[in-house]
């Protein structure tokens, strides 16, 4: 008999109503209540390389599951604290053999902030907070050597996977320097076949400073713009092939 660790009301993205999450020596499953098996998600231990655990608040616990290549197979809400530790017991037995699945902690910033500094992890896009931006006392503490670090500054404010990226454009420039691209608009694939009342992302605007360095790049003074440099990253992490960037129509914003 299979080693099965089960939690309940948990929410998965892109179905409405809860379910159970069940994990077991091979298998991740994720049922919706009152239905059959065969109606919820399944996702197999030895495809999945990396789950992240994050808090919201102080009552709702996060996953997401993560395959071998870094894509986001499967997110799941609705855990509380204190199931961090048996979900991470569940995932380290799934796989089979010497495959195991480790839940890494993932943080993300509540302060409210829209900006920062942007960095790429594989195909992923993760906006964390630059330095400086926080300036709480409270919100630092003493490392190993006994320097001051900013713990807000670790944390991440959002991140997308590029890979979900369906088109990737330069807007026209403003202001002091005419034409100089300082947007970044992204639009990203919709799910038709997703539950009606799930949420979805469908665009992004980034505004880029012209001398930004994206990605801890090193800058010389013949570089492109930050938004041309950024437009240039995600274009080569995602599964597009060509965009010519050719406006079809402009409305005034006002």
């Amino acid at each position: 008999m299979s080693d099965r660790t089960t939690f309940m009301n948990i929410k998965t993205q892109g179905r409405s109503g809860v379910g159970s999450l069940s994990i077991d020596e091979t298998t991740i499953r994720w049922t919706p209540r009152g239905e059959d098996a065969s109606t919820g998600r399944r996702l197999d231990g030895k495809n999945v390389s990396l789950a992240t655990w994050s808090m919201f608040g102080k009552r709702l616990g996060s996953c997401c599951i993560y395959d071998k290549d870094g894509e986001g197979k499967m997110r799941c809400d609705g855990f509380v604290r204190k199931d961090r530790e048996k979900l991470a017991d569940a995932l380290k037995k799934c796989g089979g053999g010497n495959h195991t699945i480790r839940l890494e902690d993932r943080e993300y910033s509540s302060a409210g902030l829209c900006g920062g500094s942007v960095e790429f992890e594989e195909s992923r896009l993760v906006l964390r907070p630059a330095a400086g931006m926080i300036h709480h006392k409270s919100n630092t503490e003493k490392t190993e050597i006994g320097e001051e670090e900013d713990v807000e500054a670790t944390k991440r404010i959002f991140e997308v996977d590029a890979r979900h990226v369906s088109q990737c454009v330069l807007p026209s420039g403003i202001g002091s320097k005419g034409g100089e691209p300082k947007e970044v608009t992204m639009q990203f694939v919709e799910n038709d076949a997703g539950d009606g009342d799930e949420h979805q992302l469908v665009e992004l605007r980034v505004w880029v400073p012209p001398d930004a360095p994206i990605d801890n790049e090193d800058l010389d003074d013949d570089r492109e713009p930050g938004a041309t440099r950024l437009q240039q990253r995600i274009m080569k992490l995602s599964k597009m092939r060509a965009v010519t960037g050719d406006m079809l129509a402009e409305f005034a914003s006002d």
